[in-house]
């Protein structure tokens, strides 16, 4: 019985702190070099759109983008289907508004992903 609650303290531990994160795009704050965003499942997203404003400018589809790859310039972590950005290669030290969007084989473009508070790159 003993071994059982341990057992199960672990495994809602472990639920807990995957819970915690926002849905799509982690490591929000005040002072980030990388950002990370839960992969899209549709078989037919075949990359992704980072769009970058600089404060005050809000995010929109005009704002400044670059196209995120698996394996390219993006990081799949496959235990947790994130992928992971390094800012310091498309942005200068600033602070920024920044957005994700995902792009299917036929050129469309989801709606852009905006996070609630601007990343402060150091």
């Amino acid at each position: 019985m003993k071994n059982r609650l341990i057992f199960l303290s672990i495994v809602i531990f472990m639920f807990s702190s995957c819970a915690i994160k926002p849905s799509y795009i982690g490591s929000i704050g005040t002072c980030h070099k990388n950002i990370s965003f839960l992969k899209s499942f549709s078989p037919d997203v075949i990359y992704y759109k980072l769009y970058v404003s600089k404060v005050p400018n809000k995010v929109t589809y005009k704002s400044n983008s670059y196209i995120i790859r698996e394996g390219v310039n993006g990081r799949l972590d496959e235990l947790t289907s994130r992928i992971h950005i390094d800012l310091i290669d498309f942005c200068e030290v600033g602070k920024y508004n920044i957005g994700i969007s995902a792009v299917n084989d036929v050129k469309e473009e989801s709606r852009i992903n905006i996070v609630d508070t601007p990343i402060i790159i150091e």
